[in-house]
């Protein structure tokens, strides 16, 4: 037998004993990811308003009394079936406000939320506000407005209480008041159970930020495709008598 045909035949034994390549959804370990299954979790993608189909719901907080920076408005709390919005960890609260509002551009007028997390407005810095889902949701986002050399950061966790992802970003001027952006991310189901939001300065990551959000929008689940449109002509190729 020549060397060329013995190696062939050699590399044809030594593949035939490897085990199976791991399928293209499976991570390194052979995990293949399950939607709700905290050992494998998901890989989310962000995502933009456009993303978000005919049935997401959107809350842009407007029906709300508003009130001035130091949240004389309606405390945003359990007003909407399906969310629930919480600062734990303090006295800081989240308020419709229609002072920054009117200051703010880039907003769906009269009011935003104005999300407390710094001891200017309440009693001591908190790091999070939260938003908790249920039913857990497939995709959310919202806009943000920050202070000016200010962040956003997006958490996500499933209903096990696991951190799925973080995405943090930067906005542009938004031309009223400081930054502003929009910040979403999708997972690979409906396993969003709770999100934690914050602003933190850009010089100073061991600080937090008040800011506001707007138009937060969540989506249980994909939108069913619409049924076809039956045509005039074909109702009366079907009804049609002679």
């Amino acid at each position: 037998m020549s060397s060329r045909v013995w190696t062939l035949f050699l590399a044809a034994v030594l593949a035939a004993s490897l085990p199976v390549l791991a399928r293209a959804d499976e991570d390194i370990l052979g995990n293949v990811p399950v939607p709700g299954d905290p050992q494998t979790p998901p890989d989310l993608v962000q995502i933009t308003r456009a993303d978000f189909g005919a049935c997401a719901t959107n809350r842009n907080f407007d029906e709300l009394q508003g009130g001035g920076t130091i949240c004389n408005g309606t405390h945003i709390t359990n007003q909407y079936p399906g969310v629930t919005f919480s600062v734990p960890g303090g006295n800081c609260v989240i308020c419709a406000n229609n002072v920054l509002g009117g200051i703010i551009i880039h907003n769906s007028d009269p009011n935003v939320a104005f999300v407390q997390q710094n001891t200017n407005v309440c009693s001591a810095n908190v790091p999070n506000a939260v938003a908790t889902f249920s039913p857990p949701v497939l995709q959310v986002g919202f806009d943000y407005f920050t202070s000016s050399a200010s962040n956003c950061t997006l958490r996500i966790y499933n209903a096990a209480n696991q951190l799925l992802e973080t995405l943090t970003l930067v906005g542009i001027p938004d031309g009223g008041f400081g930054l502003y952006g929009f910040i979403g991310l999708r997972a690979a189901g409906s396993i969003i159970a709770r999100i934690e939001m914050q602003s933190r300065p850009t010089s100073d990551p061991n600080n937090f930020f008040n800011f506001s959000m707007d138009d937060f929008i969540y989506q249980v689940s994909d939108c069913a495709t619409p049924t076809s449109a039956v045509s005039w002509g074909f109702l009366k190729s079907v009804y049609e008598t002679d």
